[in-house]
């Protein structure tokens, strides 16, 4: 079983407005890595993911990626969870585009309801420059990212990981 050490778990609500954020941060150093896992049967959906704010997922079988941001919550979760996440906000797009873009998402939507079936064999990725995230598997993939791929994300991530490097 993998350890991520000491960490803290953080959860913001509004009793008035609703509003929800939660965050998982570790509190120790890691190296930048990617993660990745293939999801060939319905026991995969089952393995266990811990995204930091700082990580992005690919599915790049589905064409999708989470993204982080300026407010991107860190969850713990796991595979079926994450393409839960992701058919949401699928079927929250198809009701509000048209055309080409509203086949395409019908059709993103239609794969990621079949890998939830396990139907379909899809490979989730966590790059995390902090190497906050992971993968709870024997069968993950972990390999260091190299500086170009740490230099590559426009995003805040990346102007912490510069920041980070030159302390």
């Amino acid at each position: 079983m993998e350890s991520f050490g000491r960490v803290l778990m953080s959860v913001t609500s509004c009793s008035l407005c609703g509003f929800r954020h939660s965050d998982v941060f570790s509190l120790t150093s890691h190296d930048p890595t990617i993660l990745s896992l293939q999801i060939a049967s319905r026991e995969d959906l089952k393995t266990r993911i811990v995204r930091s704010g700082t990580s992005t997922i690919t599915v790049p079988e589905l064409g999708v990626s989470i993204k982080p941001g300026m407010n991107a919550e860190g969850f713990i979760s796991n595979v079926e969870g994450v393409l839960t996440r992701i058919e949401d906000v699928l079927q929250f797009m198809t009701r509000s585009v048209e055309g080409r873009k509203k086949q395409k998402a019908d059709l993103v939507l239609k794969k990621v309801q079949r890998a939830r079936e396990g139907k379909l064999r899809v490979t989730v990725v966590l790059k995390d420059p902090f190497g906050n995230s992971g993968i709870v598997s024997k069968k993950v993939k972990r390999r260091r990212m190299s500086t170009r791929e740490l230099d590559k994300p426009k995003s805040v991530q990346h102007a912490i990981a510069q920041r980070r490097k030159r302390s």
